[in-house]
């Protein structure tokens, strides 16, 4: 079954480790852009103790020499035998201006001068539009790296053309999860706890049994223990009312009758109520669903509209 994790960088303020690390396996840490990102040393530490894999990025910049960058990388990473092999992030942000053959010959560049350090297969993060985009399409390197695909949605979608498959899937930059207050980027690792330890050389590494998951919701049902309560009644609008803990994590509710159309909860102070007003033409019995990252974290519940 797929592994469920996060990855960080400085913008990313984790509030409390102990908790976070009970549903997710591994983190993956921004390691350098330009310079050594200013957190990677505090989030590879506190997960490390948490019995997380960690693993490390490289956001490529594609205007600076690449054998500098991969020896920044080798410099930001504080143990690349206990890490998940190299990664780096290529994507068009800040890389705008440079031609299909130079940024192929930048990547290959930065590559080796990474092999020569640490000889592990490395991955690549990106989407198949700024893979397009910057490469042309390039199939060599799905023979030399595995994929980190972002793609943000229920379902991967179309990869890049070369590679069969990918290795980690970053599926929304909206995630919720105990122990952080902002927006996480969230991510499912295809593979086991044991390809994990093996792949970061780390036998420490513990999986907890939340960071599962069949399929995207399972965790998240898990996680939030949604349920709808009662709809207020001689409201107008009538309004549906959700409770459950770490209800913040809702970021729409789905009324079955009106399929397509998603609505944002209203929360109170404390995190363990929202209302959510009834869209207008519903009426006798209506269904609802509580999604969160875009999918059900709840079981559907039948109300009726006066």
């Amino acid at each position: 079954m797929p592994i469920y994790g996060l990855d960080v960088s400085h913008h990313n303020s984790i509030r409390d480790w102990d908790s976070l690390s009970q549903v997710v396996g591994f983190v993956l840490v921004k390691a350098s852009q330009y310079h050594t990102d200013v957190a990677a040393a505090d989030h590879a530490a506190r997960a490390r103790q948490r019995g997380l894999a960690v693993g490390f990025y490289h956001y490529l910049v594609l205007a600076q020499d690449a054998a500098r960058q991969a020896q920044l990388y080798v410099d930001s990473v504080d143990d690349l035998a206990l890490s998940l092999p190299p990664i780096v992030d290529v994507e068009s942000g800040g890389n705008s201006g440079v031609g299909v053959g130079e940024t192929v010959a930048h990547l290959a560049s930065f590559l080796d001068a990474l092999s020569q350090v640490d000889s592990r297969r490395p991955i690549i993060y990106t989407s198949r539009a700024d893979w397009s985009r910057m490469t042309g399409d390039d199939t060599t390197f799905s023979e030399v790296a595995d994929l980190w695909l972002a793609r943000y949605g229920d379902h991967p979608g179309r990869w890049p053309d070369g590679w069969g498959s990918w290795l980690f899937w970053q599926f929304t930059d909206r995630g919720r999860l105990p122990g952080c207050d902002s927006p996480l980027d969230l991510n499912l690792f295809d593979g086991e706890a044991v390809d994990l330890a093996q792949m970061s050389g780390d036998a420490d590494v513990l999986i907890p049994e939340a960071a599962y998951t069949a399929g995207l919701g399972a965790v998240e049902a898990a996680l939030f223990e949604v349920q709808p309560a009662i709809a207020a009644v001689g409201l107008d609008p009538p309004r549906v009312r959700l409770i459950g803990r770490n209800l913040q994590a809702v970021d729409s509710v789905h009324f079955g009758t009106v399929p397509g159309h998603d609505y944002a909860p209203y929360f109170d102070s404390s995190g363990t109520s929202a209302v959510v007003t009834v869209p207008a033409g519903i009426t006798g019995r209506f269904m609802v669903t509580a999604t969160s990252n875009g999918h059900p974290i709840s079981s559907t519940a039948v109300f009726d509209a006066l």
